[in-house]
């Protein structure tokens, strides 16, 4: 209905404009224009194309001084769709990577919210790793289960790890080397829950054959089997001493057996439905059972005595735990939730809340201070046990995670899912620490205090709010009831808070009691940025009256007036000494002035748009400005000349600013996104996205560590700059195994990727297979030779005309490099070997030519493919053409050749390639010409991003030569 409705007033729109607005030859009314625009900006955050770009074109033929803004968000709407898209492909390859390469999955995660901020399918894939405080990151995958992980445990030394499946059997893993040592097989159906003993000889598994089983640990035999459940054995436990067993059963009982003699000892009966978990008390006096009627029972294990009930929970309980001290227990429930009891009184005293889904598992940390939880959510979470708030999510799984539990030492998660996968977890730091959440509108404005512990964040809800950088809590309130809080800054000793106004006045706030002290009014309209001078008792304000005023912090008149910009001032800022006031202005200038006599020293001019934010080096010696013609601009403060210009932001700068050794410049930009910038070169270094709508302010920290970002998406985010940089750094030197596999980088990263990539596996030469194959791709490219052994380039040498004699070793070597081939998963590794084994084949062709002519061929088929991978098309050319004066009758060589030519540019060679080959039969199920395997091809090239740009029109033409 709302589609309906939507095109119904895009049918008005279209007959005003096309039809009655050109009766009487106006144009449309530039208000009418910028709600069209604003139309568009919104259907594009809700990510309705269609709609974004019906409203552009609706507009486009009335609104002539709009132009060129409508063609840009036509622009910004085909970037979207493109994104879209991409993001799709992208989500394809790391859900396939992930399975065989997890490590190499996270860095395309992290290379595609990157890059695809905007896109969805992005947002939601490789954003929930960030949603919550902090990203983790997975150590190891163990892959071996043909069904579900239903169950994980560590052994008590955390050195094993065990996993039940409801593939009828238990796995012991080795948790360092991720390998499967032993697998236990005996149920007769699903394992549906597992345990070590306390001294981690013996195994316990419980399984929907309604039994449980007692295995040797190290021998993998069965010992035991406990039966006597009429319905499936769902939780299994062992007490503190490892002489008793707890099993919990569909039978609604749970029963105490001897682990010795395999005999029943006490049934606990009084539930109504499922006994779904069981565990002992610390001191094993006392057994906890959860259930499917909703509720939780402790009981006394000697009497068998139910002692308490704990109810709450709306849906049924599915897991329970001890703290370790026995004085509180975890319950987790179907109802989405966990809770905290008190044992003594059997009260609830927390409620852990945010998971989407039913939570299936929970455990306490060794030391008491932390939760796990998992979730039908695909996610397990860290939380902290005092506080009731969420600190990590963990995310990668494809499934529900069922188990989950802490390593010995606490620092290590495992987690079992239904993705057939257990995978075990170090909660490292990932992008956004910290999310401050609790503005209502914009957060316009964001400022450290000078020990670093606390933030300070404005908004359009009128607010500004005070918050525990530690904790993410707000502390404090500071409310302007009468309009927007549209800058804050704190006094150098942290005592004062600074607010700007658009309701045209500062108001200068105690930052411990939150209570207004001063009221700062002499502009005549709003008031958008203010500072306090070093030694704190001065206050400068900038203001759309296109001035900026000076004031005594502790009287609150102003002194000094500074006019001469004719447009907004939208920015101030005070040198390191307090002589100098810099500001910023619409009207596309920044200017220099003397802060004692109020006289204006210096105009920096050169930006074609808005001057939005200023910022001085910690020197004095260095001006920073952001605009809205999306540079940044780094300044001479004596000459006024401009050094350096920082490009990359696609839409507006809308704030800047200076690490504390100034070695750094921070911009944030209405593109979503804050940029790391060298300042003595003017490279970018890093990308932070995460924000949802565009970012109004950034700080450093004061130790330069931490970045803090304000955003139009009603938040501000916390950020830990040495680790992010360090995630793309990785996401480099894996780029020939991200193009490899399938993933598409942008065009504009490609070059510095694979250039910064190389040098990695220069700079780490034990890397040997990678590092020797891409020198060999580089001499190929370069004419030359790659020596391994002098680890040098050379010259071509003359091929020799004499045979040499070729021993059994080299032939032996042959088998085995085809061997290494054949084994080796990893792609790119395997292409690597497919260089060594053309050299080895070749010296053999000159005794055996007929033995080892196809093999040779095909070799140099699939070398030529990885040149490809490396845009190396000339040595592509080379290896394939090699193959066909080998033997010309291999058909893959015909269809790579002609490709090897196109994106070398060489289009009538490639054009007369494709022609003479389209239309000749191919031979296959589903390539029946040539015309279909070429097609194949370009679409294999395309996706993996190794058309360059100035070859795509050429390599279209061709497409549509064979579609002919």
């Amino acid at each position: 209905m709302k589609n309906a409705a939507l095109l119904r007033l895009l049918f008005v729109i279209h007959y005003s404009l096309f039809v009655i607005a050109p009766l009487f030859n106006q144009s449309a009314d530039p208000s009418f224009c910028r709600a069209m625009l604003d139309s568009a900006e919104l259907e594009l955050k809700k990510r309705n194309f269609p709609a974004a770009r019906e409203y552009c074109e609706a507009a486009l033929p009335l609104c002539s001084q709009n132009t060129e803004a409508i063609r840009a968000m036509n622009r910004r709407i085909n970037k979207a769709i493109d994104a879209e898209k991409r993001g799709a492909e992208n989500a394809a390859v790391f859900m396939q990577t992930k399975e065989t390469n997890p490590t190499l999955a996270m860095r395309m995660m992290w290379y595609n919210s990157s890059r695809h901020p905007e896109s969805q399918i992005s947002h939601d894939l490789y954003h929930q790793a960030i949603s919550d405080t902090q990203a983790v990151f997975m150590l190891k995958r163990f892959n071996g289960h043909r069904s579900s992980v239903s169950a994980v445990a560590f052994s008590p030394d955390g050195k094993k790890a065990l996993t039940g499946s409801r593939d009828n059997t238990a796995v012991l893993w080795d948790a360092v080397s991720g390998q499967a040592e032993k697998t236990f097989t005996g149920h007769t159906d699903y394992v549906f829950s597992v345990a070590f003993s306390p001294d981690g000889k013996k195994i316990l598994t419980g399984s929907r054959d309604n039994t449980a089983k007692l295995w040797d640990a190290g021998s993998g035999q069965a010992e035991k089997t406990f039966t006597g459940h009429t319905a499936y054995v769902k939780a299994v436990a062992f007490s503190p001493d490892g002489k008793d067993v707890l099993t919990g059963s569909g039978d609604n009982t749970a029963k105490l057996w001897d682990a010795a003699s395999g005999q029943a000892e006490k049934t606990f009966t009084g539930h109504t439905s499922h006994v779904s978990s069981v565990a002992f008390s610390p001191d094993g006096k006392k057994v906890l059972t959860g259930n499917f009627d909703n509720t939780a029972k402790l009981w006394d294990a000697v009497s068998g005595q139910a002692e308490k009930t704990f109810t709450g929970h709306t849906a049924y309980v599915t897991s329970v735990a001890f703290s370790p001290d026995g004085k509180e227990l975890l319950t987790g429930s179907g109802d989405n939730t966990v809770k905290l009891w008190d044992v003594g009184n059997g009260q609830a005293e927390k409620t852990f809340t945010g998971h989407t889904s039913f939570v299936y598992s929970v455990a306490f940390s060794p030391d008491g201070k932390k939760v796990l939880t998992g979730s039908w959510d695909f996610t397990a979470k860290l939380w902290d046990a005092a506080s009731g708030q969420a600190e990590k999510t963990f995310t990668g799984h494809r499934d529900p995670v069922f188990s989950v539990a802490f390593s010995p030492d606490g620092k290590k998660v495992l987690t079992g899912s239904w993705d057939k996968t257990a995978v075990l977890w170090d909660a490292g730091s990932g992008q956004a620490e910290k999310a401050f959440t609790g503005h209502t509108a914009s957060v316009s404005s964001v400022a450290f205090s000078p020990d670093g512990k606390k933030v300070l964040t404005g908004s359009w809800d009128s607010t500004a709010k005070l918050w525990d950088a530690g904790s993410g809590q707000a502390e404090k309130t500071f409310t302007d009831p009468t309009s927007c809080v549209h800058s804050v800054a704190f006094s150098p000793d942290g005592k004062k808070v600074l607010t700007g106004s658009w309701d045209k006045t500062a108001v200068l706030w105690d930052a411990g009691s939150g209570q207004a002290e001063k009221t700062f009014t002499d502009h005549t309209s709003k008031v958008t940025s203010v500072a306090f001078s070093p030694d704190g008792k001065k206050v400068l304000t900038g203001s759309w009256d296109n001035t900026a005023k000076l004031w005594d912090a502790g009287s609150g008149q102003a002194e000094k007036n500074y006019t001469g910009h004719t447009f907004f001032v939208y920015s101030v800022a005070f040198s390191p000494d307090g002589k100098k006031v810099l500001t910023g202005s619409f009207d596309n200038t920044a200017k220099l002035w003397d802060a004692g006599s109020g006289q204006a020293e210096k105009t920096f001019a050169g930006h074609t748009s808005h001057v939005s934010s200023v910022a001085f080096s910690p020197d004095g010696k260095k001006v920073l400005t952001g605009s809205w013609d999306k540079t940044a601009v780094l300044w001479d403060a004596g000459s006024g000349q401009a050094e350096k210009t920082f490009t990359g932001h696609t839409s507006s700068v809308h704030s800047v600013a200076f690490s504390p050794d100034g070695k750094k410049v921070l911009t944030g930009s209405w593109d979503n996104t804050v940029k790391l910038w060298d300042a003595a070169s003017g490279q970018a270094e890093k990308t932070f996205t995460g924000h949802t709508d565009g970012v109004s302010a950034v700080a450093f920290s004061p130790d330069g560590k931490k970045l803090l970002t304000g955003s139009g998406d009603n938040t501000a985010k916390l950020w830990d700059v040495q680790r992010d940089a360090v995630e793309d750094k990785i996401a480099r030197y894996c780029f020939y195994e991200m193009v490899g596999a399938g993933f598409q980088l942008e065009e504009e990263d490609m070059g510095q990727y694979r250039l910064d990539s190389i040098a990695f596996f220069e700079k780490n030469k034990q890397d040997s297979i990678h590092y020797h194959f891409l020198m060999d791709s580089l001499a190929q490219v370069k004419g030359l030779i790659w020596d391994k052994a002098k680890m040098a380039f050379g010259e071509k040498l003359e091929e020799s005309e004499t045979a040499e004699e070729v021993s059994d070793g080299e032939e032996d070597s042959i088998t085995n490099l085809q061997n290494q081939i054949a084994a080796e998963r990893d792609t790119l590794k395997r292409y690597a070997l497919y260089a060594e084994l053309i050299d080895s084949l070749k010296n053999r062709m000159q005794v055996s030519p007929d033995t080892y002519t196809n093999t040779l061929v095909r070799t140099y088929n699939s070398h030529a493919w990885y040149s490809f991978f490396l845009q190396a098309f000339k040595s592509a050319e080379q290896d394939i053409r090699a193959g066909i004066a080998v033997d010309s009758s291999y058909k893959y060589l015909h269809t790579n050749l002609a490709p090897a030519l196109l994106l070398q540019g060489q289009y009538e060679a490639a054009q007369a390639e494709y022609l003479k080959w389209k239309d000749q039969p191919f031979g296959e199920q589903e390539l029946a010409t040539y015309r279909e395997a070429f097609l194949a091809d370009l679409d294999v090239f395309e996706k993996a991003g190794i058309i360059p740009a100035e070859r795509k029109k050429d390599v279209e033409k061709i497409r549509a030569l064979l579609k002919e």
